[in-house]
């Protein structure tokens, strides 16, 4: 995906709803160019809202984007054959056993439930689903909540390779990408 389509698609409605995606532009381009680099054939999105990530996302998988939320009755975009969209709770088993049986994933993005004890439980049951290699992302590492910021310094802490793509202006809630070994 270059920067032209991808413009295209973050400045797009989202379905007529009037929509936006919710990310910082410029920190959401950072991390399409490393999955640029990366080429990953399946992607798994926990926390979807109305797509506008996961529609970035079939732009960039070759195979596959699997996409995880509560309620995908908010999902607005236009989604091609690509995505499947799982309704259902990140830490529910059954919804694990399906996220488990269409990987392994070559990228995991983590933006569902932003409390700590959900964060740790969509890290220790999805990340496992990453190929070596690959990337796991969480997003809103520097928003005011602490979940996620909290469990990416832990990461860090235990050693994990980690990259933090923030926008040039501050603005952005930050996503930490962490290289699965």
């Amino acid at each position: 995906m270059n920067r032209k389509e991808f413009d295209q698609v973050f400045n797009g409605d989202l379905g007529g709803m009037n929509e936006k995606i919710a990310q910082d532009p410029e920190e959401l381009w950072s991390v399409v160019q490393r999955l640029n680099n990366l080429q990953p054939k399946r992607i798994l999105e926990i926390g979807v809202n109305f797509g506008g990530t996961t529609r970035i996302w079939q732009e960039i998988a070759s195979e596959l984007v699997i996409a995880l939320d509560l309620d995908i009755s908010k999902v607005t975009v236009a989604l091609s054959e690509n995505v499947r969209l799982v309704e259902g709770d990140s830490t529910d088993p059954e919804i694990i056993a399906i996220a488990k049986e269409l990987g392994p994933y070559d990228f995991l993005f983590i933006d569902g439930g932003h409390t700590y004890e959900i964060a740790r439980a969509d890290w220790n049951n999805y990340s496992p689903m990453v190929r070596p290699g690959g990337l796991i992302g969480f997003h809103d590492v520097k928003a005011p909540i602490p979940g996620p910021h909290t469990l990416v310094k832990e990461i860090r802490e235990a050693g994990a390779c980690c990259e933090l793509f923030i926008d040039g202006k501050g603005g952005g809630m930050g996503t930490a990408l962490i290289t699965r070994i």
